[in-house]
């Protein structure tokens, strides 16, 4: 959103992704730490990239093929957001029950 100036044209999508990404981050998750929302962001962004339609309509796709093809790069994307989000889960269960401001987060009250 600093990017944006009167008058000039910008990305709509691009623009809105990040709000909607940072929104999911603080309040779902409970991160705060700005390094820590990027990477959650970044990840989340290559998940929903990955996520191609050949994969939602022919099941038969959804193999590693020797370690190429669409399905391990959803897979390694898939892997990597799960491993980011568990580790939150786990970092607000050792150090509070609650998230910032006193209210307990989805993070804290995730599966257990």
């Amino acid at each position: 959103m600093q990017q944006w100036s009167p008058g000039q044209t910008f990305a709509m999508q691009r623009s809105t992704q990040w709000i909607s990404l940072e929104v999911i981050v603080r309040a779902v998750f409970g991160v705060q730490d700005a390094a820590h929302i990027e990477v959650l962001r970044a990840a989340l962004i290559e998940l929903v990239a990955a996520t191609v339609p050949s994969l939602l309509f022919f099941r038969w796709l959804r193999r590693p093929w020797g370690g190429l093809g669409p399905f391990n790069r959803y897979d390694r994307a898939l892997k990597r957001v799960e491993a980011l989000i568990y580790g939150e889960i786990a970092a607000r269960r050792t150090h509070t029950d609650e998230g910032p401001g006193g209210h307990p987060d989805a993070a804290a009250r995730g599966p257990r």
